[in-house]
């Protein structure tokens, strides 16, 4: 019955070529990771073909399933064509929303500070090393004293002031280390990335 929750033996569940969503070996080792420590969560979404089961959407969590021994998954079977299918495949990894990194690091920051280990951490999806970011980030950020703050002694400079900072994100290495390239090749001879950044950008620096 379409919509119905239903157990699909892994030998009878199929994925095509078609699917947009990919994912890189690490993060697919962190899918392993958390489903063998917590479990299959997340129903598979299928379509009936002939004898077999077309996954539409879970079909990493499907082959994590496979290398970790599960011999059948949860699905939920629905009746669509082939057309709808491509369509709710494309959209359902579309519009799955995005993490606020700044929530994300604090949230994951007091976990840490309440005795969770990395390899606990790991199961919100990011990476060791993403997540050694993301904490590091929230224990370079200053306190604001307001009036409490300290007021330098007169014969000292005042401290200077908070410098701003732009962060951007990114997921592949690669691509870190050539946008870092490309804005140095844009700073000129100073190779000053933040230079580098306005020069992209198109604005004076000052």
């Amino acid at each position: 019955m379409d919509g119905t929750p239903i157990a699909v033996a892994l030998l009878d569940a199929c994925a095509d070529d078609d699917n947009p969503n990919v994912m890189d070996k690490t993060t697919f080792g962190l899918l392993r990771n958390a489903m063998k420590s917590t479990g299959f969560n997340q129903p598979v979404l299928v379509v009936k073909r002939g004898e077999r089961y077309l996954i539409v959407d879970g079909a990493h969590r499907v082959r994590a399933a496979r290398e970790l021994g599960m011999t059948e998954v949860p699905c939920v079977e629905r009746a669509w064509d082939d057309e709808q299918v491509k369509l709710i495949r494309i959209g359902m990894n579309k519009m799955r929303g995005e993490l606020d990194l700044g929530r994300v690091a604090e949230q994951l920051t007091a976990l840490r500070d309440n005795g969770l280990e990395l390899d606990a951490l790991t199961l919100s999806g990011f990476s060791e090393e993403e997540l050694a970011a993301l904490t590091q980030r929230v224990n370079t950020d200053s306190v604001d004293l307001g009036a409490n703050a300290p007021a330098p002694p007169n014969d000292q400079p005042s401290t200077a002031d908070k410098p701003h900072v732009l962060e951007i994100a990114f997921t592949d290495k690669k691509k870190m280390a050539l946008a870092k390239k490309k804005l140095m090749q844009a700073a000129g001879e100073t190779k000053d990335v933040a230079r580098g950044l306005f020069a992209v950008l198109g604005e004076e620096w000052t």
